[in-house]
């Protein structure tokens, strides 16, 4: 696995790029800075190659990390899709892909109507056993 150094919240200073894909690479890296630096973040991310998972989980790996997967069925996803008007058709399906890479702390449908979905996930929070380390 890839080395992609540890990151200095104090100094401000960030290792040089670790791959060609730098951009993605320095989103992963300030994820890690912001939260170092003590901020409580929210981070919604489609994570969709298990190397972007496991560079997170190097990143993140001594810091609280609390994953929500976030589902719909199939035809309500391609639905939005197609409303949208500013996505690629098929998109919605190829992302379906990405639950594989991660393992959630809690999964969630937007099916199911948003304030049942937003007591779940304060539930969830509240009640977890001990801070996760991604």
């Amino acid at each position: 696995m890839p080395d992609f150094g540890r990151l200095n919240a104090a100094s401000g200073t960030i290792p040089p790029r670790a791959n060609a894909k730098g951009s993605l690479t320095v989103f992963h890296r300030s994820i890690a800075v912001f939260a170092q630096a003590g901020n409580d973040l929210i981070v919604e991310h489609i994570i969709e190659e298990q190397s972007w998972a496991d560079q997170l989980n190097i990143l993140l790996g001594d810091l609280d990390v609390f994953r929500i997967g976030v589902h719909a069925p199939i035809e309500e996803i391609e639905r939005r899709e197609r409303d949208r008007g500013n996505r690629q058709i098929g998109e919605a399906r190829y992302h379906l892909k990405t639950h594989g890479f991660c393992i959630y702390d809690l999964e969630v449908d937007t099916s199911e109507p948003i304030d049942q979905l937003a007591d779940r996930i304060i539930a969830a929070w509240t009640h977890r056993r001990a801070p996760n380390r991604a």
